[in-house]
């Protein structure tokens, strides 16, 4: 280190750097890593088989821990460790392993779609630029034969800011999502899917007069499997039978 420096240099000297960043430098630090790839792939097989089949772009954040309750920005998430939001999209193609185009280091305790839908327009953008590229060089006569992307994400991305900029900017998505009552009321409704099974108080489509209800001895409706006026179904028991 003596003959190197003149002096050691203090351990937050990059840290206090850093921290002099605003989000307009960060943006700036996104496009040169952006162009940086564009020319890489160029000059590379990184991004191997983006113009052929289904170009896949994942996003999703992870907690990294850090210690000490003095670090700038550090909080509990939805891991409950104490650390930062690392908040990563990447490109995956059936001839290439995943290649990370965009990342965003957050506050640990800020919430997962915080910013996704910027980071996913950014990198669908980036993914857009790479295929025209490689496309026009392949075939330079068709420049737009090339299949949409595909988003995928997991339920913490469920919402209109994040999936809207996929769709807006051209991908196909594929989230998952918890089971709410909107979705259930959307599962159980016969306009949505070819009734398969009845429950008391359903109608056949075949026969509105249809009876849905089944027995062992005799099925008349090619549909329901149940009962036509025809055919009436016994009586039902009543009364109160305790165990």
């Amino acid at each position: 280190m003596g003959t190197l420096f003149d002096h050691p240099y203090a351990p937050s000297t990059l840290g206090s750097f850093l921290r002099q960043f605003t989000f307009g430098h960060v943006r700036q630090l996104d496009a040169v890593a952006s162009r940086f790839l564009h020319a890489l792939a160029q000059r590379t097989p990184v991004v191997a088989g983006i113009t052929g089949g289904r170009v896949l772009v994942d996003i999703d954040d992870s907690i990294i821990e850090v210690h000490g309750h003095s670090k700038q920005g550090s909080g509990y998430g939805y891991s409950r460790v104490r650390g930062l939001n690392s908040l990563i999209t990447t490109v995956t193609t059936d001839k290439c392993a995943p290649v990370i185009l965009g990342q965003r280091l957050r506050k640990g305790s800020c919430g997962s779609p915080r910013g996704a839908a910027r980071m996913v327009a950014d990198t669908l953008a980036t993914v857009g630029r790479l295929r025209s590229t490689a496309v026009v060089s392949a075939n330079p006569e068709a420049p737009s034969a090339v299949p949409k992307p595909l988003l995928r994400a997991d339920s913490a991305f469920y919402g209109h800011p994040t999936l809207g900029a996929a769709v807006r900017a051209g991908a196909d998505v594929s989230v998952s999502t918890g089971l709410s009552s909107v979705i259930r009321t959307a599962m159980r409704s016969p306009l949505r899917r070819k009734p398969t099974a009845f429950r008391a108080g359903w109608s056949c489509a075949a026969s509105p007069t249809c009876d849905p209800r089944k027995t062992k001895s005799k099925v008349n409706c090619s549909t329901c499997g149940g009962f036509t006026p025809s055919s009436p179904p016994p009586p039902r028991r009543s009364g109160y039978r305790g165990r």
